[in-house]
């Protein structure tokens, strides 16, 4: 399976194929708590919940190539609303929430060949499933 992001959305002008997360694949509720403290000392707590969710992907062995292209499909549309279409077949509208955590590794195969680059990256979403 694979993952489709596209942007911007709805206008779509680009498109970047993933595969499917290699580890971890979290989904989650975007909420805040705020404590409050009135004159009289009572504590209070409130919590604010939305529609909005927060998902986040990762991937451990993607090559340099695809790790650049992630890259600068954030550059591209960081702030914008971007469609992905995960590995599930649904289909979300998304923001970045935050800049793609990437990590290098370098390794030879064998003392006589080129190295090969591969990386880890993982990348955070805030938005709402549309279909």
């Amino acid at each position: 399976m694979t993952m489709i992001l596209e942007g911007p959305f709805p206008g779509i002008s680009q498109a970047l194929i993933l595969t499917s997360p290699e580890h971890s694949n979290t989904e989650g509720k975007d909420q805040s708590i705020q404590l409050r403290k009135s004159i009289n000392s009572t504590r209070y707590t409130y919590v604010k919940s939305s529609n909005r969710k927060r998902l986040e992907f990762s991937w451990t062995s993607l090559g340099r190539g695809k790790l650049v292209e992630i890259q600068e499909f954030h550059k591209l549309f960081a702030g914008n609303h971007i469609k992905l279409t995960d590995f599930r077949g649904d289909v979300w509208d998304l923001i970045f929430a935050n800049e793609p955590n990437l990590t290098m590794q370098s390794r030879s195969v064998n003392s006589g060949a080129a190295r090969k680059e591969s990386g880890s990256i993982s990348l955070e979403f805030l938005g709402v499933q549309i279909a």
